[in-house]
């Protein structure tokens, strides 16, 4: 796996120069040890922090630290910074996670297919889909901006809060 690599199994148009992710493994990429890096974008590597061949490979950001446990689950956990409220780009933050959960998404299902010696889906299958999520966000981001227009969000939050609390 990895930038211009294996690639990453999902958006190969956004995350690998418009490179098709490999179906088969890649033996020149089979030799990976603590201490080497793994390229995620154009000049952004991880360090490898931990690897039991076939189980584990840990990868560190800066900050996050991504895991990939290889059993009979495949599990991704993504660890980024507490929001910082008082920041100026707090709404970055969790436009990014959003970013993070349909990537993500879209990696393992590729995996997922390529373990079980299926071919990914086909590209214009993958876009539609993403185009669509796009289409989910920018509809709750909308949404959200008329309910604090009209001031209706707060009213709207405390009801729900008032309603889970009481349930």
């Amino acid at each position: 796996m990895g930038y211009r690599r294996g690639g990453w199994n999902g958006y190969d148009r956004m995350d690998n120069d418009s490179i098709p992710s490999t179906v088969q493994v890649l033996q020149e990429w089979q030799h990976l040890k603590v201490g080497d890096s793994v390229p995620v974008w154009r000049n952004l590597d991880f360090p490898v922090v931990a690897l039991k061949r076939i189980n584990i490979l840990f990868l560190r950001a800066r900050i996050n630290t991504t895991a990939w446990p290889n059993h009979t689950r495949l599990v991704w956990r993504f660890h980024l910074s507490p929001y910082n409220w008082a920041c100026p780009s707090i709404l970055a933050q969790p436009f990014t996670h959003l970013v993070v959960l349909v990537a993500v998404r879209q990696n393992l299902r590729g995996i997922k297919a390529r373990a079980e010696g299926r071919r990914p889906q086909p590209e214009r299958t993958v876009y539609a889909e993403l185009l669509m999520w796009v289409a989910c966000f920018v509809f709750l981001a909308v949404e959200i901006v008329l309910l604090v227009r009209k001031g209706l969000l707060q009213p709207l939050l405390a009801a729900g809060g008032t309603g889970l609390m009481t349930a």
